[in-house]
């Protein structure tokens, strides 16, 4: 299963700068976190872009799979008066990261 939280990190950090790639040695130690700049990235967008590592959470639910926010919107947006149906979206929830 891919890791969503690199890609998530990678896609926000391209949004505001311009990188090659992100490297994680280990989620619990940021010290192993390492972003590849391309070159011409202005000190504006590294500085934008070492603000995201500052406040990046790899453990936050915004790092869910597409699948996960497909179905959690799914969920959100199943009418009460059948619960049935949204029986069966929890359970496949519950499967995906």
């Amino acid at each position: 299963m891919p890791d969503y939280r690199t890609q998530t990190l990678t896609d926000r950090l391209r949004a505001v700068c311009p990188i090659v790639g992100v490297s994680i040695g280990t989620w619990a130690d940021r010290t192993t976190w390492r972003v590849d700049y391309k070159l011409g990235a202005t000190d504006t967008q590294r500085n934008a872009a070492q603000t995201i590592l500052a406040v990046f959470n790899p453990s936050t639910e915004d790092v869910r799979s597409p699948l996960a926010q497909l179905l959690d919107t799914a969920i959100n947006a199943i009418p009460a008066i059948d619960p049935r149906i949204k029986v069966v979206f929890v359970e496949w929830r519950k499967q995906i990261t």
